[in-house]
């Protein structure tokens, strides 16, 4: 055998496992459970090999977001090799949040799915791997689309109803925004792997901190200016807009120079003077697109030239849509604001201390999924700037939200979800996972069992 190799052999009996039955073929009992798909699941016989695969019910999963810092405290009370080991340990909430939530996933009753920006968050700490099984043992390897991919998503969304002259529609179902089948059945085991791009690490601490300086030189603003809850959030909803036509008239000043000064040479070619930074972003890019198609499907253009024409057609008819106001009213845009209305309150009343580096990551995650959860659990801070918003600028959006400082609900909140269960459902668990579908866990994989690096 070559050195620094070895050989494992794998029975395939081995990806036979509990609870067996007997046999409907040769009678023996070893008739266990191969595998779990979304609404099947198969039997396969050790002994003569006879397979069958069954139907399941369809679910329909309680999609809860829990935060980093749940995840963080979590690992912690697992792992005597962390720092804070201790102090979480003796915490009693994250014991029974630990136990509770995990068995609810294992009922197919929850689903806690991960986020990029979990494994960012993750990432630039030193026991990253333990966090990653500590938040893919509650979502299972199922995850939410980035926050900017979902705001994107939205800003589509809206664009197409401002073409067709209709009041904007968001579809609120999280499968939208999730990989894999949210509410399948899940299989006993998945593959995850992890690692990352050289440097990747560093990028983020860059861009972490350089948005931290962001959000605290705005904040020091907003404690001398003491603006009112409407104002900034009006300020807020309206600045990406304000940002994209600030850039149009910025590139198309540039053309101006450019064409002034090469003027004896002629006008500049089409591909040069019409060509915009702001508009060339992806996101500008995709809402081209997007409206081109409209433009093809209403005009029906039988040439290529006319297709060519529709182009500089499109670009006008998003800019007239981000001047109209309605890119800035999408569900996440309409949330972040609110939220940071919201600080901006808590500064003007005079609050000294500066938001932590993680609350532009907050902010954005929680405006990004908030309507599309049945629950979030979040930090302490982000639920007070929910709670800060006036009645008058209510959310449109129905929502629930929990915090440490909440948590006695949040646990209840879970006991109901564990207590409607039906009898049915308990024992079709018990034929297809075992009795253990239905006991608390005690452990995650690969906690506390190596050293960190």
């Amino acid at each position: 055998m070559t050195e620094g190799f070895k050989t494992i052999k794998i029975d395939p009996r081995d990806f036979i496992g509990e609870p067996y039955q007997d046999c409907p073929n040769c009678g023996q009992h070893e008739f266990g459970v191969l595998s779990v798909h979304d609404e099947t699941y198969t039997r396969r016989c050790r002994s003569c090999w006879h397979t069958i695969t069954l139907v399941l019910p369809k679910l329909r999963k309680k999609v809860i977001y829990i935060d980093q810092f749940v995840i963080s405290n979590i690992m912690k009370m697992l792992n005597a090799e962390a720092p804070g080991h201790e102090r979480a340990k003796s915490e009693p909430l994250w014991g029974e949040l630990f136990e509770l939530l995990g068995v609810l996933c294992k009922m197919q009753l929850v689903i806690c799915p991960n986020s990029t920006e979990h494994d960012d968050e993750s990432l630039i700490s030193q026991f990253y791997e333990e966090l990653k099984y500590t938040y893919e043992h509650f979502s299972a390897g199922i995850s939410f689309d980035r926050a900017t991919s979902i705001e994107e998503h939205q800003i589509v969304d809206a664009l197409k109803c401002w073409l067709k002259n209709e009041k904007p529609k968001f579809d609120f179902d999280p499968r939208t925004i999730t990989h894999q089948n949210l509410h399948g059945w899940h299989d006993r085991f998945f593959v995850t792997t992890t690692g990352t791009l050289p440097g990747h690490k560093q990028v983020l601490q860059k861009s972490r901190s350089s948005a931290h300086g962001g959000l605290r030189e705005l904040f020091k603003r907003w404690q001398v200016e003491k603006k009112g809850f409407d104002e900034v959030f009006e300020l807020e909803k309206n600045w990406f807009a304000n940002f994209i036509l600030r850039g149009i008239e910025e590139d198309r000043q540039r053309t101006a120079t450019m064409q002034s000064l090469l003027e004896s040479l002629g006008p500049l070619p089409r591909s040069i003077a019409q060509y915009s930074r702001t508009m060339n972003a992806p996101v500008m890019h995709g809402l081209q697109w997007v409206a081109k198609m409209h433009l093809i499907d209403r005009e029906q253009p039988k040439h290529e030239y006319e297709l060519d024409r529709l182009d500089g057609k499109a670009q006008e008819l998003v800019i007239e849509f981000v001047k109209s106001g309605a890119i800035s009213e999408t569900p996440s845009n309409i949330i972040a604001a609110s939220m940071y209305a919201a600080l901006s309150r808590k500064a003007a009343a005079g609050q000294q201390r500066t938001p932590d580096e993680g609350m532009t990551t907050d902010i954005r995650i929680v405006s990004a999924l908030l309507p599309y959860c049945d629950a979030m659990f979040i930090d302490n801070f982000c639920l007070s700037l929910l709670r800060e918003i006036p009645q008058s600028r209510k959310l449109p959006y129905t929502y629930l939200a929990f915090s440490s400082k909440t948590s006695r609900e949040f646990l209840s909140f879970l006991r109901n979800v564990r207590d409607s269960v039906s009898g049915e459902h308990v024992q079709l668990l018990h034929e297809v996972y075992g009795p253990k579908a239905i006991q608390p866990p005690k452990s995650i994989y690969g906690i506390g069992i190596r050293k960190p690096k």
